[in-house]
């Protein structure tokens, strides 16, 4: 119960219990087995959205809601890091160039576009998906942003010399956890698979997802070596964005 409230508490700004924990940086690194859940949580709460106001609501306003919302309940935090992240990499030369532009509290051009691309492109997603696979796609879609941050973490170094964000995670996160976590991120996509029509086809969707960040990763350990925290935060929200893609994609060709 401690991992799930650890979880929730640092994925969302959402609490459960006024109780405050003595955390060390193993709490933090085995609440990430509960990342998966968290993201199940949030997805509910989209569907809960569109439910709601696609009641009295044009679907192109309840879309717009929707990213709103999701904002809201994760307070930017992975869309701070891929803005951070794109700033690295676009501007710095070296390993030492990207993580200070990375450590950077400013902003700079390439992330503001960076970020206008990725909601754009979101938000166009999910306003075309088909309406029998929307609510699939709202806790799919976090789902599986959290599962590949333990995937990052169980695989990588930590990039920076000093302490931050996402050390805990990459020095205590190991196999065992990302094994637990898809384990849960497999039946959570079993069950959607199941009452959808994705069927088998979403395990191939996983699977590409999965293949798509080793990928990544490996981009991202060329460059500098490793992760940060904000590398996490932008291959969750990448991969949010593949899996709209990809579910957009098997509709197309399958019919």
């Amino acid at each position: 119960m401690k991992d799930f409230i650890v979880a929730l508490q640092f994925l969302t700004r959402f609490t459960v219990s006024s109780k405050r924990f003595e955390l060390t940086k193993e709490d933090l690194a085995n609440s990430m087995i509960c990342f998966p859940v968290i993201g199940m949580f949030i997805g509910c709460c989209l569907v809960l959205v569109n439910t709601a106001l696609s009641l009295f609501l044009p679907s192109l306003v309840v879309d717009s809601f929707i990213i709103m919302s999701l904002i809201f309940i994760t307070k930017g935090l992975h869309l701070d890091g891929f803005s951070d992240t794109i700033d690295g990499f676009a501007a710095g030369k070296t390993k030492e160039e990207i993580l200070e532009i990375m450590s950077d509290s400013h902003i700079g051009a390439i992330g503001v576009i960076g970020i206008f691309s990725l909601l754009i492109l979101k938000f166009s997603l999910l306003h075309e998906m088909p309406v029998e696979t929307k609510n699939i796609a709202l806790i799919l879609m976090p789902v599986l942003g959290r599962w590949v941050m333990v995937m990052a973490a169980s695989s990588s170094d930590y990039a920076k010399e000093t302490e931050g964000l996402g050390k805990p995670f990459t020095d205590y996160v190991g196999l065992k956890e990302f094994g637990f976590a898809t384990i849960i991120t497999v039946l959570i996509g079993w069950v959607l698979f199941s009452f959808g029509q994705l069927s088998y086809k979403g395990i191939i969707l996983i699977l590409i997802v999965y293949l798509a960040n080793l990928y990544l990763l490996r981009i991202i350990k060329k460059r500098i070596g490793g992760i940060t925290g904000d590398i996490l935060g932008a291959l969750c929200e990448i991969t949010e964005v593949l899996v709209l893609l990809l579910i957009m994609v098997i509709f197309l060709v399958t019919g």
